[in-house]
């Protein structure tokens, strides 16, 4: 999972850098566009959970007993699973920002969906890890 988020963070700066500049993508997906990663790690491991930290300002993203976010693996204590993504999106999820007029993860998925999938099963260290292919 780790080699797959930092795929996506240098993804996000190639295609998208310009509309979040100055600020570094990995620092959008920690302050704000944290729901926005979790959308894409969710929808490429279904069997994942949405989690929200112990201060509720944070949504990571739980899958095999290990949370995440685009810093990669993140302490596991205290996160609440959070089964209603829609109650999320009205505090967590920032409208204000759009890439190629989609909204972060959606112009994530459109462009993940360009790529060869091979390409991105050899940033995983098993077969297990990729198992969305």
């Amino acid at each position: 999972m780790e080699y797959f988020i930092r795929f996506i963070l240098d993804l996000v700066s190639d295609e998208f850098y310009q509309y979040l500049s100055p600020v570094s993508i990995k620092y959008y997906f920690l302050n704000g566009g944290c729901l926005e990663l979790a959308k894409v790690l969710k929808h490429y491991y279904p069997e994942g959970q949405y989690v929200l930290n112990e201060e509720k300002n944070h949504i990571a993203f739980l899958y095999q007993e290990q949370v995440y976010d685009a810093s990669g693996i993140v302490e596991k204590s205290n996160w609440e699973i959070v089964n209603d993504i829609n109650k999320l999106e009205d505090y967590y999820g920032n409208k204000d920002i759009y890439f190629e007029h989609f909204l972060p993860h959606q112009a994530i998925l459109n462009e993940l969906n360009e790529i060869d999938m091979s390409i991105i099963k050899k940033l995983a260290k098993t077969d297990n890890e990729m198992n969305f292919l």
